[in-house]
């Protein structure tokens, strides 16, 4: 006998509108002092689309080179389309997801 395996659902990526604001702001009055006083943020929204759905999350205000703002954005994003998920899941009454 074979055993039939139960595909686990997910959702199609291209349902999610992605949306984000970046801010910059500068502690500096001339360019002669130091970067360490220039901050950033990040918020990004990802909504599904077909239920209008939204989640929201962001990057708090700091000191951020380029690769770790890459890579925190890159956490964020990931965390919040599972949070999608999972919401768009129990709207849509998919088993597993109650």
């Amino acid at each position: 006998m074979s055993k039939k395996k139960k595909l686990k659902w997910s959702m199609n990526p291209s349902d999610v509108a992605r949306y984000g604001l970046s801010f910059r702001s500068s502690g500096r009055s001339k360019a002669s002092q130091s970067r360490v006083l220039d901050t950033s943020s990040k918020q990004w929204s990802l909504i599904h689309t077909p239920t209008n759905l939204e989640v929201k999350g962001n990057i708090p205000e700091r000191n951020y080179s380029k690769k770790e703002m890459q890579k925190l954005e890159e956490i964020l994003f990931k965390n919040l389309f599972k949070e999608l998920e999972v919401n768009v899941a129990k709207k849509l009454r998919i088993a597993g997801y109650t």
